[in-house]
């Protein structure tokens, strides 16, 4: 019979005349960690297995994670697993009381905003200011539409952060609704997508990739059109100013 120090894998060999009738704890003479050696009297068939199989370690892990759920629960918060019955995730250090429950549950989830207005302006990029006319463009035209794209993304942000009632907690990211309208306004590039991860902790979905994937495709979008509208810019001046 083949037991395994679940801490330092460790294998010991026993003879099966000296498997004990009943189940005995024994301590790993390598890390001292405690090992459980199944009696031959033990009905438990999660353990009735031939311990000389390859598959021994798998299907015993596979028991063990399947117990360890049944045991734990998922923040709803940060997604961690912790005991079922906390009241308090050692993660994140919210409080999972009922109240606090409902709080989660009844925040309004405006993701389907943020993720929209960048698509949005990216749109009227490439369909909109792409084709107006050079007095049209004296407007700055793109930088109005970089104005709504920051400012409109840093209050939702700051919107749903303010319903969430989750207290600020800056050692783990965790900031009030005004820090993040701040972060966000001045430091979009880094804050937009970096905010859509710290969504889990809110009680939200956490959106990093899909931010990424659409903060890049507006500012590469953004800055290939400013360029060229600039461009179309001085190329008019330069006519105008040849014919003086």
């Amino acid at each position: 019979m083949k037991i395994i120090c679940q801490n330092c894998n460790k294998t010991y060999n026993i003879d099966n005349n000296k498997v004990p009738l009943k189940t005995k704890v024994i301590k790993c003479k390598e890390c001292q960690s405690p090992i459980t050696v199944q009696g031959k009297n033990n009905s438990n068939n999660f353990f009735k297995k031939d311990y000389s199989s390859p598959n021994l370690i798998t299907d015993r892990n596979s028991n063990i994670e399947k117990i360890e759920k049944e045991r734990t629960k998922q923040c709803s918060f940060c997604g961690e697993r912790i005991l079922f019955f906390a009241k308090k995730c050692k993660y994140c250090s919210s409080n999972l009381d009922k109240s606090n429950n409902n709080i989660t549950q009844s925040t309004v989830d405006y993701e389907v905003y943020l993720l929209a207005i960048p698509v949005i302006a990216t749109i009227l990029i490439w369909f909109w200011a792409s084709e107006l006319n050079l007095l049209q463009l004296l407007v700055n035209i793109m930088e109005l539409l970089m104005l709504f794209t920051v400012l409109g993304t840093a209050l939702i942000a700051a919107k749903e952060v303010n319903n969430s009632g989750i207290k600020p907690d800056r050692k783990k990211g965790i900031y009030s609704a005004t820090t993040w309208f701040f972060l966000i306004t001045f430091l979009w590039v880094v804050c937009y997508p970096i905010y859509l991860y710290k969504r889990k902790y809110y009680g939200l979905d956490n959106k990093f990739f899909v931010g990424i994937i659409i903060s890049i495709i507006f500012l590469v979008s953004w800055g290939v059109m400013n360029s060229t509208i600039e461009n179309k810019k001085t190329e008019i001046i330069n006519q105008l100013n040849f014919f003086k």
